[in-house]
């Protein structure tokens, strides 16, 4: 151990190093939205170098009409740190959350892990030292640390995965057997599961059913808990080899401490140089080896409780390891993208209060990019009137079409009463808009429609819809006067 800890000061400079580069990645990892959103603002604002200084000398036109390709290349920087949905489709993911009993629930988070790391590290530093000298007995002390270095870094990856596999099938087989305990419980009535929901489906198929068929629908029907054993397997065996090893170790020390003859003037003893009787030099050499024994017994069993201490701490360390599996995570298939889909607010409110600011920015740096493009263009006619929430429109609009004609479905053709009509993918005016409006059913589908044109034509039909019931509320008025003024 004294040797240990030698090796350990001589490398304190690289494991001071290694735990802060630990730290710096537990903390980019933890915030990197924001760090990346930083970063993209940084390199954009740099002067005469930065990316908005270069997009400002290109005035060449985009192949989307209205566009140049500097403004495009700008909102498509930004729009990838601004991936907000509709509300429609933030409720959407919330209901399958809920259905699936992960509401409220989130990923393992950064800083975990690296408690969790540490932890592991700080405890197995003692055996892959025993560990590293026995894999090379000839080699040097450097071989030794690599080597110890080495086996720290296998045992902390092995069992972070391990323990967190295991919380992770322990919570969704735990939540199975919840479930078929209430369907058990409820008389059987009805099927366990109906159908298999995914994310994109529409959350109501299974609407009318009891909650555990809810949750089963979205999370499944069967269980294990192999992982939990090969974890707790693997915690006992490393506990267990790990002070098997320590014990032999100190029992060898104090084998070699207890061989040792006494004799010459190192052992302190005032009869070993052979001057003193035989009679008087043999007992006291009788009490001074019953003392060193005891003193060597007494350090064993301290060492012993030392050891067992270590194997208590390892077994528990896992134990959280497996805690925070069984507490993190998800039990549904596709809980972990509509959790992505809603970045873990409860409403969307909040979720658009995260955005708005950042929207903003996108929006100043895109009109000081329009600025410097117009001065630039001189007599040039550039019309430069587009907006970052524009941008936005028509990306999300070109995005649904491409998903709708790979699943081989299009908006465009809507099968009425009458048979089967056929519109623009992408309407261009308030009258296809109006015809495709009218061919809809429910209103759910009405807004998803609204929700996919662009802004300018959103914003002509809700005040065409205001002018209608306008005309209307007048009609209806001026019949009601009509009729009491008859009935005078």
């Amino acid at each position: 151990m004294a040797d240990f800890i030698a090796m350990a000061s001589q490398y304190m400079g690289f494991i001071y190093a290694a735990l802060a580069l630990g730290l710096s990645l537990a903390i980019y990892f933890a915030f990197q939205y924001q760090i990346n959103f930083w970063w993209l603002n940084f390199t954009y604002s740099l002067p005469f170098v930065g990316k908005l200084a270069r997009l400002s000398r290109d005035t060449t036109r985009s192949s989307n009409a209205g566009w140049l390709r500097a403004e495009e290349t700008l909102c498509g920087d930004y729009r990838k740190h601004i991936m907000t949905t509709s509300e429609q489709e933030f409720r959407k993911r919330l209901t399958y959350m809920s259905k699936a009993q992960d509401l409220g629930r989130s990923p393992l988070p950064g800083w975990m892990v690296a408690i969790l790391a540490v932890l592991l590290v700080a405890e197995g530093l003692g055996f892959s030292y025993l560990l590293g000298t026995w894999m090379a007995r000839e080699g040097s002390a450097n071989v030794h640390t690599l080597l110890m270095l080495a086996i720290v870094f296998v045992i902390c990856t092995i069992m972070l995965f391990l323990t967190h596999a295991a919380g992770h099938q322990l919570h969704r087989t735990s939540l199975i057997k919840r479930c078929d305990k209430e369907w058990r419980d409820s008389g059987q009535e009805g099927p366990f599961r109906t159908r298999e929901v995914k994310l994109d489906d529409d959350q109501g198929l299974d609407e009318g059913s009891p909650g555990f068929t809810h949750t089963v629908n979205r999370v499944g029907t069967h269980g294990s808990y192999v992982m939990v054993a090969i974890t707790a397997v693997a915690v006992i065996s490393i506990a267990s080899v790990s002070t098997w090893m320590r014990v032999n170790h100190l029992n060898q020390e104090m084998i070699e401490r207890t061989t040792v003859q006494p004799g010459g003037a190192a052992d302190g003893n005032p009869f070993s140089s052979g001057k003193a009787p035989a009679e008087l030099a043999q007992p006291q050499q009788e009490a001074d080896m019953k003392a060193r024994v005891e003193a060597l017994s007494n350090e064993k069993g301290e060492g012993l409780a030392a050891f067992i201490m270590l194997a208590l701490i390892f077994i528990v360390t896992q134990i959280v390891g497996i805690y925070a599996g069984f507490k993190y995570g998800f039990a549904g298939k596709e809980s972990a993208a509509a959790f992505r889909g809603t970045r873990g607010f409860a409403t969307y409110d909040d979720y658009m209060d995260r955005f708005e600011p950042m929207i903003q920015v996108g929006q100043a740096k895109l009109q000081t990019l329009q600025r410097n493009l117009a001065a630039m263009g001189g007599n040039l006619k550039l019309s430069l009137h587009k907006t970052f929430d524009d941008y936005i429109s028509e990306a999300e609009t070109r995005r649904r079409g491409r998903r709708e004609a790979t699943s081989g479905f299009s908006p465009s053709t809507v099968s009425g009463s009458h048979g089967t009509s056929v519109l623009p993918a992408t309407p261009s005016t308030l009258d296809e808009v109006l015809q495709r409006m009218a061919q809809l059913g429910s209103q759910d589908q009405k807004k998803t429609y609204l929700d996919s044109l662009p802004v300018q034509l959103r914003g002509e039909f809700i005040e065409h819809r205001r002018a209608q019931k306008k005309r209307e509320e007048e009609e209806t008025r001026k019949a009601q006067d009509k009729d009491l003024d008859e009935l005078l």
